[in-house]
């Protein structure tokens, strides 16, 4: 059934409380151990007649041998602001993905989002040097994900040019 995973592997899943159950056993079954439960805090957020969904839960898993995170002292809860405006309904953070990124991958590694929604990740890896693999379902989405890719990568370059910064 899962076959094709690589070993030595880390994941970072965001995902809601009603989901949280069943994911944690599909990714034990697809043999990887969680590490942590991790917490994204929304610093801003919508009201309403319910309690305020303030947070958004992440599996921290690996399959394999476990690696040490690159910042030794990170907390498990994380502080972001939910972007505004929105490129998605599910955004997150541009600062959130790069540290999870940045955590867990070395420079020139590749990372892989397979839902990649407005295009949050791929902005991280441009930002942290890494490559990137991402895939999104919808052709509205990926249209503006192709142009914020582009316009990051284009304004990294304008900031190498002005500010000799190292780029890959």
């Amino acid at each position: 059934k899962y076959k094709y995973n690589y070993y030595d592997q880390t994941v970072y899943i965001m995902i809601n409380f009603l989901n949280l159950e069943e994911y944690m056993r599909e990714i034990r079954e697809a043999g990887f151990d969680i590490h942590s439960l991790l917490m994204w805090q929304k610093n801003n957020v919508t009201p309403s007649r319910w309690y305020m969904k303030n947070g958004e839960y992440v599996i921290f898993a690996r399959k394999g041998s476990a690696k040490a995170i690159k910042k030794c002292g990170s907390k498990m809860i994380h502080q972001f602001d939910n972007p505004r405006p929105k490129i998605h309904e599910t955004e997150k953070p541009v600062e959130l993905m790069q540290m999870y990124i940045e955590n867990s991958s070395n420079i020139g590694d590749v990372v892989l989002d397979p839902f990649m929604g407005g295009g949050s990740c791929p902005v991280a890896c441009i930002r942290s040097n890494r490559h990137f693999i991402g895939s999104e379902i919808d052709k509205e989405h990926y249209t503006n994900i192709k142009k914020r890719i582009k316009k990051e990568e284009e304004d990294k370059q304008v900031a190498k040019k002005l500010f000799g910064l190292y780029v890959n």
